[in-house]
């Protein structure tokens, strides 16, 4: 698993955090309507992508999201996120929702509970930028 990323000064806190947001958002809306995510599948090696950031979610906070948010980033996107954006067509991000423990103050991930995938594609999701 790739190392997870601190945030600097200049904005990458909030960048990082509107990412974190949209991510668990997209979570949600895939897992409500699942119809209209249908012709996106996982994209084969993602763990292997750049890991963009992990987030613990305890159940208290959000009862079906509580768990471990592993973000990632294809190669396409990686370098508009370390610039803080635009990000171009073809990128992908993907968040997977582990179930977690702690273990000796640790956290230890569990099984997977779901994925997140979105996508860029100006013209096939046009009335939504993209």
């Amino acid at each position: 698993m790739g190392t997870i990323g601190y945030a600097k000064a200049d904005g990458e806190m909030a960048r990082v955090f509107r990412l974190l947001t949209a991510a668990v958002g997209m979570l949600a809306i895939v897992s409500v309507s699942a119809d209209s995510a249908d012709d996106l599948t996982p994209p084969v090696g993602y763990r292997h992508w750049f890991h963009a950031n992990t987030m613990i979610v305890d159940k208290a906070s959000l009862k079906d999201l509580g768990g471990m948010h592993n973000v990632h980033v294809n190669s396409v996107g990686e370098f508009a996120l370390r610039k803080g954006g635009p990000y171009p067509n073809g990128t992908v991000f993907l968040t997977d929702l582990h179930e977690f423990s702690l273990a000796d103050g640790s956290y230890v991930e569990g099984a997977l509970k779901g994925l997140a995938v979105m996508a860029k594609d100006s013209k096939k999701y046009a009335s939504t930028g993209g």
